[in-house]
């Protein structure tokens, strides 16, 4: 795994972790960065990579959305496991 992706996605999600423990709630622009900053890392690796990582993405969005309908998950949750997936893609 590119270490590049690693800190990319690594360093917003222990700040998510951190606000999530001590406020009980997860910014916005964290998902949202670690979502950016996973499809253009994604991106430099090509179109079929990021395609990829988009259609897990889209996935993981609509069975975890499901979830969080019937009050089993956050929406914070929900948020950091798709932008989880279009930084690293299928492992």
């Amino acid at each position: 795994m590119d270490h590049v992706v690693q800190i990319a996605m690594l360093v917003p999600l222990a700040f998510a972790c951190w606000q999530d423990l001590l406020l009980r709630r997860i910014p916005d622009g964290v998902p949202a960065t670690m979502a950016l900053a996973g499809i253009f890392l994604r991106l430099r690796d090509g179109f079929q990579p990021l395609g990829v990582s988009l259609a897990v993405a889209a996935v993981l969005f609509a069975v975890l959305f499901a979830v969080y309908l019937r009050r089993s998950i956050g929406g914070g949750d929900v948020k950091l496991i798709v932008a989880l997936a279009l930084g690293y893609g299928p492992l």
